[in-house]
C-alpha cells in the first residue's frame, strides 16, 4: 500500500495540496487476532503475551508513520497533506 501511493506521487505533475489520503490501522484487531493465535498455542510463554502484543504494534505503526513522513519531507514542503 505504501509502494503504492509512493509510486502514485512520482506520477503527480502538478499541485501537491490537492492530494490527500487516509490509512487506518486498527491496533484492537491486531491485537485480538494475534491473542486468538497465542491461546490456541496455548503454551505458558504465549499465554503470557496476550494483550501485550498492542504495544509492539502500535511502536511499529509509530515508527512507520515517522519513517513515511521524513521520506516525504520534500513532498510535504511543496504542499502535500500527510
Amino acid at each position: 500500500m505504501i509502494d503504492a501511493y509512493l509510486d502514485g506521487l512520482e506520477e503527480v505533475k502538478g499541485d501537491l495540496s490537492k492530494i490527500s489520503s487516509v490509512a487506518s490501522f486498527f491496533v484492537s484487531r491486531v491485537d485480538s487476532f494475534v491473542d486468538k493465535k497465542l491461546e490456541a498455542i496455548g503454551t505458558e510463554e504465549a499465554l503470557d503475551l496476550c494483550g501485550k502484543v498492542h504495544t509492539v504494534s502500535f511502536i511499529i505503526y509509530f515508527n512507520l508513520v515517522c519513517l513515511i513522513g521524513h521520506a516525504l519531507k520534500q513532498e510535504v514542503e511543496l504542499g502535500l497533506n500527510i
